[in-house]
């Protein structure tokens, strides 16, 4: 998996614990070097990871806060629950990835979220109140196509 990521201050900033740690634009067209990621870890404190979704890291991630809306999402497609998912500290993140040729607008709803271009999600082992950001079902994300 190859991503674009950025910093978030996670719980080393109270209040702004899912904040950009810094400016991401650049990152949305080009990602980090690996030294970068380093240094705002080992150097500059930043206590949260996250992802760049959208063409730059070829992902989308359905970002479901409510579990009731999860469940009838899994009862109707059961086939696209079998994802690399990750447990957020109000519902889960499923993980999608997308050919270069198809595009994805972000859009947002009532307890559920499509993330793409222009969006970020919260990625493992971040820290956000106390709660740590778990992969639940690993593997490769679905691919939509």
């Amino acid at each position: 998996m190859d991503y674009s990521v950025i910093p978030t201050w996670g719980d080393a900033q109270a209040g702004k614990e899912k904040v950009a740690a810094l400016a991401w634009k650049p990152f949305q067209s080009r990602r980090a070097t690996p030294q970068q990621v380093y240094d705002w870890f080992e150097h500059k404190g930043y206590g949260g990871l996250a992802i760049l979704t959208g063409r730059i890291s070829g992902l989308v991630v359905l970002d479901f806060d409510e579990q009731p809306l999860l469940q009838d999402f899994r009862a109707q497609f059961p086939h696209l629950v079998e994802t690399r998912t990750v447990q957020t500290r109000r519902g889960q993140h499923l993980y999608f990835t997308l050919p270069p040729y198809v595009h994805l607008a972000s859009a947002k709803g009532q307890g559920i979220d499509l993330q793409s271009d222009g969006r970020y999600v919260i990625a493992p082992p971040s820290v956000i109140e106390g709660y740590e950001y778990k992969v639940c079902r690993g593997g490769q994300p679905y691919s939509l196509t």
